[in-house]
C-alpha cells in the first residue's frame, strides 16, 4: 500500500453536486456453556473467492465525550490499490478537492479548493452533530438500508473534515464507515480507496502502529480479496496483527478474529495447511492457561468442532465432541441442558464422509452410532425441567434432518410431525414453524467449485485482474421427501461456459432439503432455485460469446 503525503488535498467523487458527506458495526460469541449470543449485527457474504467473513463491525462508536472511534470492523473485501492518500471515493461524479484545513463554521459559507460553497450554520455543536449523524447512520446500517446509510455517511465525513480536518482520526473514522457501507453496496473499488485513506490519515494524525489502524487494515484485506489483490490482502492483515500484539501484548483475543480472516483467505487460496495452522494459533489463543478440563474451555472447543466440521476432518471432530461433552457430564451432571449442542454436533457428524479414513461416502454402518447421540438429546429436551418448548421442537428437527440425510423416511416424518404438534400449541409458536416447517430447509450443500479450472484460482504471488465473477442459477421441484426433481439451468451469466454448468447440476442433484409442510403433512415444493457464483477468464468463454462482447468506447 503506498501512499504520498497527506497534505494533498481531499477528492470526493459524489453524485451530489459539490457536496461532500460521508458515515460508519461485529458477530457471535461463545459463552461457556457453548451457546452462542449475537453481538452484533453480523455480516454474511459468502460468495467471495477467498469465503472471508464480512468486514464490517461499524467504526462505532461516540464516545461520551462525543468523540468518533473506530471499532474492529470485519473485513471483507474488494477495492483497487492507488495513491489513496486523502482520497474519498463517495461515487462516480463530480470530483472535489478540499483543502487540508477545515473550513470554518462560523459563517454560513465553506471555501471548498478556492471555490465557496453555501453550508448551513449549525445549531448544534460539533460532538452532538457526530452523535446524531452516527445514531442515524447505525440505525440504517443494522436495517440494512445500505443507500440511504451511505448518504449518511458521506454527511459524516463531511462534518468531520470542516470541523478536524482531513488528517484526524475522527475523518479516519468516518472514511471508514464509509468504505464499510460501500463494500457491502459492492462498490468495492470505492470501499478499498476509502479504506485507504483512513489508514493514511491515522498514519498521520497518530503514527504507523496507533491501534485504531487494526479496523480499516481488516477491512482493506478483505476489500482487497475482493478484486482479487491476495497477497496485498495478507499484508494488510498481517500488519494489523502486528499492531494488535504492539499494543495488546503478543496474545489477545482480538486475535483471533484476524486470524481467522487469513484463515478464510487461505482456504480460497486452497493452501489448507496454512488455513489450519493459523486456526491452531487461534485455538491456542483462546486456550492458554485455561485446564483442558476446565469448564472454561468450552468456547474454545467448540471453534475447533466448528473448524474440523468446515474442513471434514470427522474423526478429529468426534473427538472433539466426546471431549466437550465429557467435561459438561463432569461439571454439569448427566441431564444438563448444554449437553444438547454437543450430543447433537456428535450425532450429525456420522453421517459425514471423512476423506482421510473413510472408503465410502455412505457411512450407514457407524449412522446408527449417531442416532443414540441424537436420541439422547431428545430426551434430555423432553425430560429436563428447564428445557422450553423451542430445545424441544429444535430436537425433534435435529433428529427428523439426521433421518432425511440417512435415507429413512419414515422416522424423519414422525419427528417432524411431533415438532409441527410442539410448534402449533398456541400462537406464540406459529412463527417458529413457519421457518422452520411451512418451507423447505436446506440440509446439505455439495461442493461446486468457485473456479472453471484449477490453475485460475488466485495463488499468492499471482494476481490475477483478468479474473471475472458469473454466476448459475438452476430451477428445480424439490419432493415431498427433500430430493431434488427435474434440475435446470435457468439463467447463465455469461452463458455459454457448458463445463462450469454441468458441475453445478451435478452439485446441485446433490442438495438436500428438510420437506415443506402443510397442516403437519410433507408436501412438494415447486418453482425452488440455487445460484452459485464462480470465477472464470476471457479464454473460458467460447468464441461466440467473446466476439459478442462490445468493447469499451472512450
Amino acid at each position: 500500500m503506498k501512499h504520498s503525503n497527506l497534505a494533498s488535498s481531499i477528492l470526493i467523487c459524489t453524485q451530489l453536486t459539490l457536496a461532500m458527506w460521508l458515515p460508519t458495526d461485529a458477530w457471535s460469541q461463545d459463552n461457556a456453556d457453548g451457546t452462542q449470543t449475537d453481538n452484533t449485527a453480523a455480516l454474511d457474504d459468502s460468495t467471495t473467492p477467498a469465503e472471508t467473513p464480512d468486514p464490517a463491525m461499524i467504526s462505532d462508536s461516540i464516545k461520551e465525550t462525543g468523540e468518533a472511534v473506530a471499532v474492529p470492523a470485519p473485513a471483507e473485501a474488494g477495492g483497487a490499490k492507488g495513491n489513496a492518500e486523502n482520497l474519498i471515493a463517495t461515487d462516480a461524479g463530480t470530483a472535489i478537492v478540499a483543502e487540508d484545513e477545515p473550513a470554518s463554521t462560523n459563517t454560513d459559507k465553506a471555501t471548498i479548493n478556492g471555490i465557496e460553497v453555501a453550508v448551513d450554520e449549525p445549531a448544534l455543536s460539533y460532538e452532538d452533530q457526530l452523535k446524531q449523524i452516527f445514531a442515524l447512520y447505525k440505525e440504517q446500517f443494522q436495517s440494512q438500508q445500505f443507500d440511504e446509510a451511505e448518504i449518511t455517511a458521506k454527511r459524516e465525513v463531511e462534518i468531520t473534515i470542516r470541523n478536524k480536518g482531513p488528517r484526524h482520526k475522527d475523518t479516519a473514522a468516518a472514511l471508514t464507515n464509509l468504505a464499510i457501507v460501500q463494500y457491502r453496496l459492492e462498490q468495492y473499488q470505492l470501499a478499498a480507496l476509502n479504506f485507504e485513506a483512513a489508514i493514511t490519515a491515522l498514519e498521520i494524525s497518530e503514527d504507523r502502529l496507533y491501534s485504531g489502524l487494526v479496523n480499516p487494515l481488516k477491512g482493506l484485506a478483505a476489500t482487497y480479496v475482493k478484486i482479487g489483490l491476495v497477497d496485498d490482502a495478507v499484508v494488510s492483515l498481517d500488519r494489523a496483527i502486528h499492531i494488535s500484539r504492539v499494543n495488546e501484548g503478543p496474545q489477545t483475543l482480538q486475535q483471533v478474529e484476524m486470524l481467522d480472516s487469513l484463515t478464510e483467505i487461505y482456504l480460497g487460496l486452497g493452501d489448507f495447511d496454512e488455513a489450519d495452522t493459523l486456526q491452531s494459533q487461534a485455538y491456542n489463543l483462546q486456550a492458554r492457561q485455561i485446564d483442558d478440563e476446565s469448564i472454561d474451555i468450552l468456547p474454545a472447543l467448540f471453534r475447533r468442532a466448528d473448524w474440523q466440521l468446515r474442513t471434514r476432518r470427522i474423526q478429529a471432530l468426534k473427538g472433539t465432541y466426546s471431549q466437550i461433552i465429557r467435561i459438561i457430564e463432569e461439571h454439569r451432571g448427566l441431564t444438563d441442558m448444554s449437553l444438547i449442542r454437543p450430543l447433537t454436533g456428535l450425532g450429525k457428524a456420522y453421517l459425514y464422509f471423512d476423506p482421510a479414513t473413510d472408503i465410502s461416502p455412505v457411512q450407514r454402518s457407524s449412522s446408527s452410532y449417531g442416532e443414540v447421540y441424537l436420541k439422547r438429546a431428545l430426551d434430555i429436551a423432553t425430560e429436563n425441567p428447564d428445557a422450553t418448548w423451542r430445545d424441544l421442537a429444535n430436537a425433534y428437527l435435529e433428529l427428523g434432518d439426521f433421518y432425511t440425510m440417512n435415507n429413512n423416511q419414515t422416522r424423519a416424518r414422525r419427528h417432524y410431525s411431533e415438532a409441527w404438534e410442539v410448534l402449533s400449541i398456541d400462537e406464540s409458536r406459529l412463527a417458529m414453524r413457519a421457518r422452520e416447517l411451512e418451507v423447505p430447509r436446506l440440509q446439505q450443500t455439495p461442493f461446486i467449485p468457485e473456479y472453471l479450472e484449477e490453475d485460475a484460482a488466485i495463488k499468492p504471488g499471482t494476481t490475477r485482474p483478468n479474473l471475472k465473477s458469473g454466476s448459475i442459477t438452476v430451477g428445480f421441484d424439490i419432493s415431498y421427501r427433500g430430493l431434488i426433481l427435474d434440475p435446470k439451468i435457468i439463467e447463465a451469466d455469461p452463458a455459454g461456459i457448458d463445463e462450469m454448468e454441468k458441475k453445478v447440476l451435478r452439485g446441485v442433484r446433490q442438495l438436500i432439503y428438510r420437506p415443506r409442510f402443510e397442516d403437519g403433512v410433507a408436501v412438494p415444493t415447486p418453482q425452488q432455485s440455487y445460484r452459485h457464483k464462480f470465477y472464470y477468464r476471457d479464454k473460458d468463454l467460447p468464441e461466440k460469446v467473446e466476439e459478442s462482447t462490445p468493447e469499451a468506447s472512450n
